[in-house]
């Protein structure tokens, strides 16, 4: 079963970093919370040193969270999570919240059937992607997630490790600012079912193109009503916003 047969809708709201501007991003209240008002949600995966996929966009926890204010921690300044084991960093607070581990979400989202846009972020030199992926499949498997699961990178070559475990899980290529001259065949080589882009990037005429092959176009992030509502009409299947749709005003 292809992911976007999950929805009977022609066009698609999805939550980014679980509606950012509205919530904590990426906390499980966020998660949990925009996926109530949106088609799907989208978040992102870094890992820690003892290989703990942890729901984070940043690789730095500096910006949403105390941690420059704990002196402990003072000497691992710029604070990468690559260089904490989860244990030294699970009570940080996160905004108000304290971060999420990837299996904590899946436990839920299995529990209220949330569809979900994981996005595999670039992963440092000292974690091992095959390992590292291995984590994920593994635990989107144990949880019985696999049939809610899109997953995306602009890191293709994950997508491509993803590929190898089985051709039935739903893949979304990111890209920005980047033209490809055979977009389709290199879409198709990867697997895609998405072409998760900027809005830079936007062609009907590629739109249409990708559509015949069965492959949908979603664009980051239009945070304003009218600029989602013109791509939209452009052929675009969904779009990725900061803010549930139904604030919007004309």
């Amino acid at each position: 079963m292809r992911f976007l047969d999950n929805f009977k809708k022609d066009k698609l709201i999805i939550a980014h970093r679980g509606f950012k501007s509205f919530y904590v991003e990426n906390s499980l209240e966020a998660l949990i919370k925009s996926s109530l008002d949106s088609d799907f949600i989208e978040f992102d995966i870094q890992f820690t040193k003892d290989y703990i996929p942890i729901i984070h966009h940043d690789e730095t926890l500096k910006r949403m969270s105390n941690i420059q204010d704990i002196k402990k921690f003072k000497a691992y300044k710029p604070w990468f999570i690559k260089d904490f084991n989860f244990s030294e960093i699970q009570n940080l607070n996160i905004k108000g919240t304290k971060l999420s581990t990837l299996s904590e979400f899946l436990n839920i989202a299995r529990e209220k059937n949330i569809f979900f846009n994981l996005e595999i972020k670039k992963l440092p030199k000292n974690i091992n992607k095959i390992k590292a992926i291995d984590i994920i499949i593994q635990k989107i498997e144990y949880y019985n997630c696999s049939k809610l699961v899109l997953f995306s990178s602009f890191k293709h070559e994950y997508l491509e490790i993803i590929n190898n475990y089985k051709k039935d899980y739903a893949i979304g290529v990111l890209d920005e600012n980047t033209k490809r001259e055979n977009l389709v065949g290199y879409l198709k080589k990867l697997n895609a079912q998405t072409y998760n882009i900027n809005k830079e990037l936007i062609s009907k005429k590629q739109i249409k193109k990708l559509k015949k092959e069965k492959i949908e176009t979603f664009v980051y992030t239009i945070n304003n009503k009218k600029s989602i509502d013109k791509v939209l009409k452009k052929g675009v299947k969904g779009v990725f916003t900061d803010y549930p749709y139904k604030l919007f005003k004309d």
